[in-house]
């Protein structure tokens, strides 16, 4: 049954664009997430990428080969090669990124709080300006390492939608600022949700309580917006569980 479920979450969020981490080669990204789930064929493309980088070690090929290195499990490879382009190359917003990214996977989610806090001082506009997201799961789960009851109490987006005891969504009372302290819309949120979930997707597999509540949310709100897809959201909160709110769809 789960594996049924997180065919169709997968399927969901198989046409949706952008990747949490950055290459300079466009297509690479694609390429690597689709090779990710058979890890014994991304061989051949890691090889040409480390011939590349032995070749001219140009930013752009130390950077793409780290997400190669990402996509694969390597995580302190792609540290090692992106400590160094920071120090040969600093101030690079992909760097700062794809460092934030790495230590996350890695289970170092101070430091990688502190990376994605760079990236986004050096390029507000990082992952469609929905980088404000990925501080908040951050924070989110730094928080549940202090108090593991932390997210039975609170939410990673800490919005008040009123269903602590049941019944529908209301609208909340107030809404989070995005990276230039804006106070955000419900649209907004919904954009920067389906953008960084379709991200997490790629790396994290159930469960995992940061994406069942974000799920929910995403349910929330897509509720209050009257937009198609709530549904589904509840139902891959479901399976990223245990569910926040008691929420069943």
């Amino acid at each position: 049954m789960k594996s049924r479920l997180l065919l169709a979450v997968l399927c969901l969020y198989a046409t949706a664009a952008g990747a949490c981490i950055n290459t300079y080669d466009a297509r690479l990204a694609g390429h690597l997430s689709t090779l990710k789930y058979e890890r014994a064929n991304m061989g051949p493309t890691i090889q040409k990428l480390e011939r590349a980088h032995a070749a001219n070690a140009t930013p752009e090929a130390a950077n793409d080969l780290a997400v190669a290195y990402i996509f694969a499990g390597a995580y302190d490879k792609a540290i090692a090669l992106l400590r160094q382009l920071e120090k040969t190359h600093p101030g690079l917003a992909k760097t700062a990124a794809n460092l934030g990214t790495a230590f996350e996977l890695s289970g170092k989610d101070a430091e990688a709080l502190h990376w994605i806090k760079q990236g986004i001082r050096r390029d507000r506009d990082e992952h469609d300006g929905t980088e404000w997201l990925h501080v908040r799961i951050l924070e989110a789960k730094r928080a549940v390492a202090r108090d593991p009851d932390w997210l039975s109490t609170h939410s990673v987006l800490g919005i008040d939608f009123g269903t602590r005891y049941g019944g529908l969504p209301r609208t909340p009372p107030s809404l989070p600022k995005d990276a230039r302290h804006k106070p955000l819309t419900l649209p907004e949120i919904e954009r920067a949700l389906g953008y960084q979930l379709t991200e997490r997707i790629k790396f994290v597999v159930p469960p995992d309580p940061y994406m069942a509540d974000l799920f929910v949310d995403r349910g929330h709100i897509a509720t209050l917006l009257k937009a198609p897809g709530a549904a589904e959201y509840y139902k891959a909160a479901q399976l990223f569980g245990p569910l926040k709110d008691k929420v069943r769809p």
